[in-house]
């Protein structure tokens, strides 16, 4: 289904729910550049180790860090997934699947932003 999308011009967004750590290699079967895949639990790192720029990946830190780590922990974390996945391209910071908890601290927020700004720039 998604390679008759993607012969018709699509360009599909893919919500890799769960670990999808077993199946990375049949994202290979895709048209380079074709897809966008969003994981929400599989380590990011070993998805840009096993499929390369080979389509643009998006996820972020945890979810339980985002909303109840402290303001350095989240800057910290957000540093360290951008150093490690952001090249060579196409990656795109977002959260991990599961929508922020109401009780999650403005500056948490901010320490996001702040870290994309000074770690995520090419």
């Amino acid at each position: 289904m998604l390679i008759d999308a993607i012969n018709l011009g699509a360009i599909p967004f893919i919500f890799f729910e769960g670990d999808h750590t077993p199946h990375l290699e049949t994202i290979l079967e895709l048209p380079k550049g074709r897809a966008y895949g969003m994981f929400e639990r599989t380590d990011l790192r070993v998805v840009r180790k096993v499929i390369g720029d080979h389509i643009v990946i998006g996820g972020g830190i945890s979810t339980a860090v985002f909303a109840f780590g402290s303001r350095e922990k989240v800057f910290e974390e957000v540093c360290k997934l951008l150093n490690d996945v952001k090249e060579p391209g196409g990656f795109m910071l977002m959260g991990g699947g599961a929508p922020l908890p109401p009780a999650t601290r403005i500056e948490n927020i901010w320490a996001v932003i702040e870290a994309v700004k000074k770690c995520g720039t090419y």
